[in-house]
């Protein structure tokens, strides 16, 4: 018997569940679905430096809850000089700026920032009838 074949089989089998974890959103999407995803990401990725529930530290501000996403950056941001207008003004930020490294950065795709976005304005009360991307996150209005 080849052991090399069930081997192989089995490596692009794990392959292709990894890749789920980064593929685009192609199957049907709720706002719920990418919110839940959008929770596991921000404790993977986003937590450490700002807190288990959004809460913020002292090394990041809230993303959650009081004081979250103000209109204008904090006096004391260093990264952060553009108004949250809207979420797409969030998106742009984050997508440049968070996290702060750049090798961290390049291993979160645009969905999963997508994702953390869906989960950071869920906290925030900002209600989502449809999943968040490029298409919508004009029209989310964080401070008219």
């Amino acid at each position: 018997m080849n052991v090399s074949l069930p081997i192989a089989a089995l490596a692009v089998l794990l392959a292709g569940c990894h890749e789920g974890t980064h593929a685009s959103y192609s199957n049907p999407l709720t706002a719920s679905s990418q919110i839940e995803h959008g929770q596991e990401l921000f404790a993977a990725n986003c937590a450490k430096c700002h807190g288990d529930a959004g809460q913020g530290t002292e090394d990041a501000p809230p993303l959650a809850g009081k004081g979250a996403l103000p209109l204008k950056p904090r006096p004391d941001q260093k990264l952060r000089k553009t108004d949250f207008r809207t979420a797409m003004d969030v998106a742009e930020f984050v997508t440049k700026a968070m996290p702060p490294k750049a090798a961290a950065r390049a291993r979160i795709t645009n969905d999963e920032y997508w994702a953390i976005l869906a989960f950071a304005l869920d906290a925030n009360g900002v209600p989502l009838r449809e999943p968040v991307g490029p298409g919508n996150a004009k029209s989310i209005v964080l401070h008219p």
